[in-house]
């Protein structure tokens, strides 16, 4: 992932980049009841919510990629 990162950012081989040695702590289970807006900011949930549409439009883009192309080439 590091090379990954230093590639995107134009410095491989350089290894330029420091990584974090502690990450955030994840927050707490929620107790039921809580309003969904508290819900709704959570970073956790974010970043949740973002993968897996991540993954469906991933998946969709595949799916589509298989149909054929109608494009009007002169």
């Amino acid at each position: 992932m590091k090379r990954g990162l230093e590639l995107l950012l134009g410095r491989y081989p350089a290894a330029e980049i420091e990584a974090a040695t502690e990450f955030a702590p994840v927050p707490s289970p929620l107790r039921a009841g809580v309003p969904s807006s508290l819900l709704e900011r959570r970073p956790d949930l974010l970043a949740a919510e973002r993968q897996v549409l991540a993954a469906f439009r991933s998946h969709e883009a595949a799916r589509l990629a298989l149909l054929p192309s109608f494009n009007a080439r002169r």
